[in-house]
């Protein structure tokens, strides 16, 4: 179930990366990835956890400027 919120999560993250959006509409494609990330929950796997948790930081940061 995590896998399945995390590659949704990956795919509209590259969509924000690679596509020419305007500012609002990135900001409600990486509110999307935050909530997607907040709904995989905690992986057990240390890796993860840290890659997980540096993904958030990214879209707390993104969504603070």
């Amino acid at each position: 179930k995590t896998n399945r919120w995390l590659g949704e999560a990956d795919a509209v993250a590259r969509d924000v990366a690679t596509s020419d959006l305007e500012h609002e509409i990135v900001r409600e494609r990486i509110e999307n990835v935050r909530n997607l990330l907040a709904a995989a929950g905690e992986p057990d796997h240390g890796e993860a956890r840290e890659h997980l948790e540096a993904a958030r930081r990214l879209c707390d940061e993104i969504l603070a400027e």
